[in-house]
């Protein structure tokens, strides 16, 4: 609607349909934006399937979205016909040619006919209540259960209109499988990156959307990432808490004192803890010598172990964080795979069924 409302001010227009040339058979694409004529349009082309093709409403099945359009739709299309029917009765096809109704003006121009017209226009009146007008869901569920030999379709199940509850099921169930052996580093990624059931829950509604769509992703990485990262923290963290006044000595003519100081103070927090995330705060690389060879103005950088720990560890820190998205993608494949298997599994031993899995079973 927005994208009309655009054009329209823009001086752009769309081609319209035109209602007496549309053709019958084939396949038609119409793209409209709301409020343009949607379903006037389907009414009328329903009209000349009637009188041209001498087609049944059994014969003509209408899909849309939602029951309320549907709804509408029906009532819509019911109209259309007693308009045109009762016109035709009163044998007006002057008046029906000279309208400025498109549909009313193609049916005087071509009926022949007005008597047998009408007459075919009544009996779809009447029996308008036999006419496959449906949801598209509604149309998928009716098929199923009338084929249910052919569909393999359970002859007795529960439509299921909101599968959260299941979903929220599948998704703790994947998170404790996970998680159940998880090391501190994956736990501390996936706390500070805010994954937890909820999230994953999230994500197997999504899933579930598009039952059709391959999930591909990153295979799991290497843990080898993980221990060496580990291993150089835990290396800078006893080389700085054991070297950290000679540290300072050797980087004092390098460098401002208080620029030092304040460094300093940061490498005190980030090494406070056992263990910490990566990517490692930038007061880090500060430390790494070939940062300190930019900052030192020609002077030669000392050696100490703790700086090649901090060079070892910047490194190490930086592939560790690529590792950990990784990892978590990774994961989000495994629970896709998996909860599809979970959720059509726990529908069937239900005897429960969704939405799409009305599509995606009639497809099938």
């Amino acid at each position: 609607a927005d994208a009309g409302r655009r054009d329209r001010a823009a001086g752009v227009t769309a081609p319209r349909i035109d209602i007496a040339t549309a053709p019958l058979a084939g396949t038609t694409l119409v793209e409209a934006s709301a409020g343009t004529g949607k379903t006037w349009t389907i009414a009328a082309l329903y009209v000349r399937l009637l009188l041209e093709r001498r087609l049944t409403v059994e014969q003509i099945l209408v899909l849309t979205f939602g029951v309320a359009a549907t709804a509408e739709l029906k009532s819509r299309i019911r109209a259309r016909l007693v308009q045109v029917r009762d016109l035709l009765e009163a044998g007006e096809l002057a008046a029906l040619a000279g309208s400025e109704d498109a549909l009313l003006a193609h049916v005087g121009a071509t009926t022949t006919d007005a008597r047998r017209d009408a007459l075919w226009l009544a009996l779809a009146v009447e029996s308008f209540d036999e006419a496959p007008v449906f949801t598209l869901h509604g149309f998928c569920q009716r098929v199923l259960a009338e084929h249910a030999f052919e569909s393999g379709a359970p002859f007795i199940a529960e439509l299921a209109p909101d599968e959260s509850a299941l979903i929220d099921e599948v998704a703790q169930d994947f998170w404790r499988r996970e998680t159940a052996a998880a090391t501190p580093l994956w736990s501390r990624w996936l706390a500070r990156a805010c994954v937890d059931p909820a999230a994953l829950a999230r994500d197997v509604a999504r899933f579930a959307q598009r039952g059709y769509a391959e999930v591909t992703g990153p295979p799991e990485p290497d843990a080898a990432r993980a221990e060496r990262y580990l291993h150089a923290f835990q290396s800078a963290r006893s080389g700085w808490r054991d070297g950290r006044d000679e540290v300072l000595r050797l980087l004092a003519p390098l460098v401002r004192k208080d620029w030092l100081q304040s460094r300093a103070a940061k490498l005190d927090a980030l090494f406070a803890a056992p263990l910490a995330l990566p990517p490692v705060e930038k007061v880090l690389q500060y430390f790494v010598p070939a940062d300190l060879a930019g900052r030192a103005k020609g002077k030669a950088v000392p050696a100490h172990p703790f700086l090649d720990a901090a060079a070892a560890l910047w490194e190490a820190a930086a592939d560790a964080d690529v590792m950990l998205h990784e990892k978590y993608a990774a994961m989000r494949v495994r629970l896709a795979g998996w909860a599809r298997a979970e959720l059509a599994s726990r529908k069937r031993a239900r005897a429960l069924v969704g939405y799409n899995d009305l599509v995606a079973h009639l497809a099938a």
